[in-house]
């Protein structure tokens, strides 16, 4: 099963963050050399359309990591700008697949997404 972290950012600013994946005993990093990566940020889990998507196809927000096994996960202060803020607790779902050169899709992690609304604009 999927790992479940929640993520969070301010609406219009840079925001990134960096995951390792390490293989079950937790001390060897995994080597996605060859895997690609994908994320979609929705409204609700079953909502058919995706507010983002993240690839790892150059500058498309994913940078893998090669034998550290390093994910490395960024949007723009534009792509944030366009992402709604969420209001009275509920937030945005997301997941995060690995795709390695067999295309037997592993889901990585998974949860919510909270957008903190911006203010100034």
């Amino acid at each position: 099963m999927a790992a479940e972290h929640d993520f969070g950012c301010d609406q219009g600013t840079y925001w990134s963050q960096q995951l390792i994946w390490y293989d079950e005993s937790g001390t060897n990093p995994i080597d996605i050399s060859t895997w690609h990566a994908r994320m979609q940020i929705r409204r609700q889990v079953q909502a058919g359309e995706y507010l983002i998507q993240l690839t790892d196809d150059p500058g498309d927000g994913i940078t893998l990591g090669g034998a550290d096994g390093t994910i490395l996960l960024e949007m723009s202060a534009e792509q944030t700008a366009d992402l709604p803020a969420v209001k009275g607790g509920n937030r945005h779902y997301y997941d995060l697949e690995m795709v390695p050169a067999d295309g037997k899709v592993r889901r990585l992690v998974q949860g919510r997404f909270l957008v903190s609304a911006e203010v100034t604009r």
